[in-house]
């Protein structure tokens, strides 16, 4: 399909978010909810597709993720063809859109589940004067009555001090506080200096999000810091690895979660009791 007949296709959502569904009902997806048993998550920053082997690695890192999280989704063909490869659904917060061919970038949620609500967020650039986007999701959970709330974010980059990079990390946090249930908050944070992280951390600290460890740690370093997180609760990671690209600036993040156990068991007594 060109590119003018994905933007054709696109429909706008609620609370700002844009979307793209590959079934005749624009707004459905191929799947209700996610295995909480076992669910594949992929983060990356994916330098708006720029690279030659970008598609290629696209392809096959992404194919049989649950949930993949985008930053600087530029929605030239390239990329909308490859989002096309396995058919998943996505939403979309726009960051800007070029002047020269009317093309948006931001921060795009991919999944063969339809979500429960989206929401797109944006804070200016203070120098740049461009916006960085963000986009919460909601996904219902199998065997559960438990909701899982996904943050994209890809972090304020240029400004003086921390002021703004905080503000946007404020904003984050009063939209995700007021959900009980399980989290993953991931994407490009820009945390290339100590300040920004304890800014970060802070946020995290507050939500009772715990950050993915990887045992090989190929995250790319600014300023000999990683810049690229995901951050979790009410969940457990059974996996978690990073995988060197030359498509990209960024290294893509890849992690397994499943449902946490005692949320699992209090799922399945109120299921025997016939509550949910």
């Amino acid at each position: 399909m060109s590119q003018r007949g994905y933007m054709n296709s696109l429909y706008e959502g609620s609370n700002g978010c844009i979307g793209y569904a590959f079934t005749d009902a624009k707004d459905d997806f191929l799947q209700t909810e996610l295995d909480s048993s076992s669910i594949d998550v992929l983060n990356w920053n994916i330098l708006k597709g720029d690279r030659r082997s970008w598609e290629r690695d696209f392809e096959r890192i992404s194919h049989r993720m649950d949930l993949v999280l985008i930053q600087e989704a530029y929605l030239k063909s390239n990329v909308l063809d490859a989002l096309k490869v396995d058919q998943m659904g996505w939403i979309f917060s726009a960051g800007f859109f070029y002047a020269a061919n009317n093309v948006p970038t931001g921060v795009l949620t991919a999944s063969y589940v339809r979500p429960l609500y989206c929401r797109a967020l944006r804070a200016m650039e203070p120098i740049l004067r461009t916006p960085k986007s963000s986009l919460i999701t909601k996904y219902k959970l199998s065997d559960s009555d438990e909701v899982l709330l996904v943050a994209n974010v890809h972090a304020i980059n240029f400004c003086l001090g921390t002021v703004s990079f905080k503000s946007q990390a404020l904003e984050l946090k009063r939209e995700m506080e007021s959900h009980s249930g399980p989290m993953i908050l991931a994407g490009d944070f820009n945390t290339w200096s100590a300040n920004r992280l304890k800014s970060l951390e802070e946020v995290t600290s507050e939500l009772n999000l715990r950050a993915v460890k990887f045992k090989v740690d190929h995250r790319r370093k600014f300023f000999r810091k990683p810049v690229d997180h995901i951050f979790y609760r009410g969940l457990e990671v059974t996996q978690s690895k990073v995988i060197r690209v030359k498509s990209s600036d960024h290294n893509p993040l890849i992690v397994t979660f499943r449902i946490a156990e005692k949320l699992r068991l209090f799922s399945h007594e109120l299921s025997e009791y016939g509550l949910i």
